[in-house]
């Protein structure tokens, strides 16, 4: 779901449909999307904040997976690789 920025985002809500908060976005120019919270309570999801791109589709930006605590602190890059951490082919 887009933040205030226009930028995709992280957002937590509860199920019956209260507690809408936003996760991520404190970067103006940054994607973040696909999150999925992990065992030890933590949140896994990718993100552009890389800022890098793959050569073989034109430059397209690349998302590599970040991890972060459940309040959205403590943002980590988990990942460095030259392509998407994602589905999407070259």
């Amino acid at each position: 779901m887009p933040g205030d920025n226009g930028h995709w985002q992280v957002f937590e809500i509860r199920s019956d449909g209260s507690g809408l908060r936003q996760l991520t976005g404190e970067q103006p120019d940054v994607d973040s999307y696909d999150a999925c919270y992990l065992p030890n309570g933590k949140i896994v999801f990718t993100s552009t904040a890389c800022f890098q791109a793959v050569p073989c589709t034109g430059g397209d930006e690349i998302a590599v997976l970040y991890v972060m605590d459940p309040d959205g602190r403590n943002i980590r890059q988990l990942a460095f690789d030259q392509d998407h951490d994602w589905c999407r082919r070259c």
